[in-house]
């Protein structure tokens, strides 16, 4: 296992702690609040990352994936799009071990739009489906799709 996958392990099982302390001391809401500012700052993040480095095409956004988090496969790489199957996840397989995948859906899957929106607006991304809920995650990206 590589130090990338154990930080991703301690980090997640941080987070489903944390998500629950804060839904038992402030309520449901409260998570939600957290994970909208989150959110905001990502895509800010991500606004910033484009203009370093200069890029807003689709390719880019390969580097969402890595072997030290997932195991998956590109089926469509062309300009306009890029579609990926993850066949599996290490956020996936945490949050799934302590019955939290509703807590990865918002903490983690939520994430893919913001990150994507910050990136290039003009990119739709459409989740077809998530490991946190089904049998694989499947993301296609496209450029200039309304």
């Amino acid at each position: 296992m590589s130090d990338g996958t154990r930080r991703r392990i301690a980090d997640d099982t941080q987070m489903i702690f944390m998500a629950r302390t804060v839904e038992r001391l402030y309520g449901p809401d409260s998570l939600d609040t957290l994970v909208a500012h989150q959110r905001e700052k990502q895509k800010e993040n991500w606004q910033k990352k484009a203009a370093e480095c200069g890029r807003q095409d689709i390719g880019y956004l390969k580097c969402l994936f890595s072997s030290d988090a997932h195991e998956y496969e590109i089926v469509r790489d062309e300009p306009d799009c890029l579609e990926v199957i993850v066949k599996a996840c290490v956020h996936a397989e945490v949050f799934k071990s302590y019955n939290a995948a509703e807590l990865g859906e918002k903490l983690i899957c939520s994430g893919d739009h913001a990150t994507v929106a910050g990136y290039n607006p003009r990119i739709r991304l459409e989740q077809k489906s998530t490991l946190m809920t089904g049998s694989c995650c499947h993301f296609i990206f496209r450029l200039g799709a309304m």
